[in-house]
């Protein structure tokens, strides 16, 4: 094996990296992995005690973290344009651990604080030099500095004072690095919620842990709905990848997709919407 020096310096990733003139294959890399996974697993079991103290540990910190400092919730809204990859992306938060509640009454939080004037303080400036450098940023449900955040009935919130809240912090957070920090990894790709497309809000009101909300106990859905009776069913385009499948599940029902945008009853479509013709109620269904 003969690499370039890019390719055999120490980083922080790369801790020990390969070294020139030695043979290596696909099968030294699994052995390689295979002996370390043993390796971890052995001091695992041989320092139980320590690893279940510090879990424990690191929990009660994330719960009166939670507690005591913003962000005190993540919302996430059922009712948006992807709302089937918000509900997946719930499921996932509740396949890794975190807890998830939703909103049983409809409730109005304070909003970000009013920003200051700039020059103010070294805080304003700072704010607004990460704004102007951050690529990530999204439209999302956030209202304008002052004004509340509306949380509906139904609405999915993420509490942060819960033992696993670090794996939502880090999920739904944009990753900031400075100019002197070393080049990130992976590191760039963990704000799910935009890659995703889903809205989130991120909620400063500590009130938001006092308020109406119940347990979600089992995977989050979003279920549709069929309004009017004609023959013609018309399935709006939202670019979710998950409608792809609705022309091969009508049963043998003719589909078409729109090429160009149209309005019916005061209505817009979007292009790549489905028109189904002489829909069943078997199609209706689906």
């Amino acid at each position: 094996m003969q690499l370039p020096a890019a390719d055999t310096a120490r980083r922080w990733d790369r801790a020990n990296p390969p070294v020139n003139g030695v043979r290596w294959c696909i099968r030294n890399n699994i052995n390689f992995q295979q002996s370390g996974s043993l390796v971890a697993l052995r001091y695992v079991a041989d320092h139980r005690e320590t690893f279940l103290t510090n879990y424990l540990a690191k929990a009660e910190r994330m719960i009166a973290r939670g507690r005591n400092s913003a962000p005190y919730a993540f919302v996430i809204p059922r009712n948006q344009r992807h709302a089937a990859e918000a509900a997946d992306m719930v499921n996932l938060f509740r396949a890794h651990g975190a807890e998830v509640h939703v909103a049983t009454a409809d409730m109005a939080l304070k909003g970000p604080p009013e920003k200051k004037p700039a020059g103010d303080s070294a805080a304003g400036v700072a704010d607004t030099v990460v704004r102007a450098t951050d690529t990530t940023m999204r439209p999302t449900r956030t209202p304008a500095r002052g004004t509340p955040v509306m949380v509906r009935t139904g609405d999915w919130i993420v509490r942060l004072d819960q033992p696993y809240s670090a794996t939502v912090r880090t999920l739904l957070a944009i990753q900031k690095f400075k100019a002197d920090d070393p080049p990130p990894y992976d590191d760039t790709g963990w704000t799910l919620d935009a890659l995703r497309h889903v809205e989130t809000i991120k909620v400063a009101d500590s009130t938001i842990l006092t308020r109406p909300m119940q347990l979600l106990t089992q995977d989050a859905t979003v279920a549709g709905s069929t309004v009017g009776n004609g023959s013609t069913l018309i399935v709006k385009h939202l670019g979710d990848w998950r409608s792809a499948v609705l022309p091969w599940r009508l049963r043998g029902a003719r589909a078409s997709a729109a090429e160009a945008a149209f309005t019916v009853g005061g209505v817009t479509y979007p292009v790549g919407t489905f028109i189904v013709e002489n829909a069943s109620s078997q199609s209706r269904d689906v």
